[in-house]
């Protein structure tokens, strides 16, 4: 029935004389089928449509022909490409059991606040609780669960209090809305509830690649309260090292592309379907720093697994997060880096960590970092662990050592 419509339809397009008049209907079909077989039926169709193409063809104008089928556009094709892309993610996202390697909350260590905006942030604590207090700023793709246990044990033995925040859109923390470009300088006032929920004023100031800037974005809104810092692998705006080598081809184009409006939301989707080793294709030497302590086991690999299960937990509240903040990384500093001097002419430490083999925030970044702060020191780490060279047992104990001597 719907074949004989569409050609009745057809041939009033290209004006051919109508089929119904000399040919039997859907209707009529129907009517005798009642007093013949399925396959006489089935027969009486075919002859119907063949006699029909037949005559059509020939009662047509010579050279005259119906609207030739336009070819694919370009457009349309990355349209239908871009679609198709989308499906196969979805379908790679149903057989690799992303739900699986979700994280539960763990009570005894997440806590919250709420912002006057309405926006909820998720928090933990860690170490002595009356010790010094230390606020670990995450680095991307991470929450405030990312603190591991050695880290924790290290701090109730040297006497730190560590806190960590999930940023807007990351973990449990609410984003901010859809027209809302979230800006370094908003950050502050949500560190600074925290602490104050806490009963925190001063406090010592640690950052892992993002979290870095997000760090220092408190030191320049508050640096009286500071009491000294250490950014490991921080990131600089691309801007400002631009041409320097080091820097994975993956990760550049990960970074560039999740910074584009809309696009960058749909990568962002897509990320969030893929499993954790997946999503680390995009920062090799990380993914690298993950195979390596896994296969060496022992308190290395504890570490890399606590953080790897939280790398599972970044989406748990939804995908923008990543997508929303990249400007933070990318884009220049709404604030000028040279102001956080004022700590080290109050005789105040600032370390900056870097490794040679670190291809997510290639060493010229840090280099940006001493050459802005004067007074600064660069802490050169050994290669072989890139952008994770903080994550082992021996260097935690040596940073966090720092902390409790300064």
């Amino acid at each position: 029935m719907a074949l004989l419509s569409a050609i009745s339809n057809s041939d009033k397009a290209c004006g051919h004389v109508r089929f119904e008049a000399e040919y039997p209907t859907a209707g009529a079909v129907l009517k005798r089928a009642k007093t013949l077989s399925e396959v006489e039926v089935l027969k009486m169709r075919r002859r119907a449509v063949e006699s029909f193409a037949v005559e059509s063809l020939a009662a047509m104008p010579r050279g005259a022909k119906c609207e030739k089928t336009r070819p694919l556009e370009p457009l349309r094709l990355c349209h239908a490409l871009t679609a198709l892309l989308v499906l196969a993610m979805g379908f790679v996202s149903i057989a690799s059991h992303r739900a699986a390697e979700k994280v539960a909350i763990d009570p005894a260590r997440m806590k919250w606040v709420r912002q006057s905006d309405g926006r909820l942030l998720e928090y933990v604590t860690c170490g002595r609780s009356n010790g010094t207090p230390v606020y670990w700023a995450t680095g991307y793709f991470q929450t405030a669960n990312f603190l591991p246990k050695y880290a924790c044990d290290a701090a109730e033995r040297l006497g730190l209090r560590l806190l960590s925040i999930s940023m807007p859109g990351f973990g449990m923390s609410d984003s901010y809305p859809l027209d809302h470009e979230r800006s370094l300088l908003d950050w502050p006032s949500d560190v600074e509830l925290v602490l104050a929920h806490e009963g925190i004023r001063d406090v010592f100031l640690m950052g892992t690649s993002t979290g870095c800037v997000h760090a220092a974005a408190f030191a320049h809104a508050f640096p009286e309260r500071v009491l000294g810092a250490i950014m490991n692998a921080p990131t600089a705006p691309h801007a400002a090292v631009r041409g320097s080598s080091g820097m994975s081809a993956l990760t550049l184009f990960g970074k560039e592309v999740l910074d584009l409006s809309y696009l960058g939301s749909l990568v962002a989707r897509m990320l969030a379907l893929l499993p954790v080793r997946n999503q680390l294709r995009f920062a090799p030497d990380v993914f690298k720093y993950m195979v390596d302590t896994e296969r060496m086991g022992g308190v290395h690999r504890e570490i890399s697994q606590h953080l790897e299960a939280d790398l599972a937990r970044w989406d748990d509240h939804t995908y923008r997060g990543v997508s929303d903040n990249m400007h933070t990384i990318v884009k220049n500093l709404p604030f000028e880096l040279s102001d956080l001097a004022s700590l080290t002419r109050r005789g105040l430490k600032f370390w900056i960590t870097t490794a040679p083999d670190d291809a997510t925030n290639p060493p010229p970044m840090q280099q940006w970092w001493a050459d802005e702060i004067p007074g600064s020191e660069l802490l050169q780490f050994s290669a072989g662990w890139g952008h994770c060279h903080a994550f082992t047992p021996e260097n935690l104990d040596y940073l966090l050592g720092l902390v409790a001597s300064s």
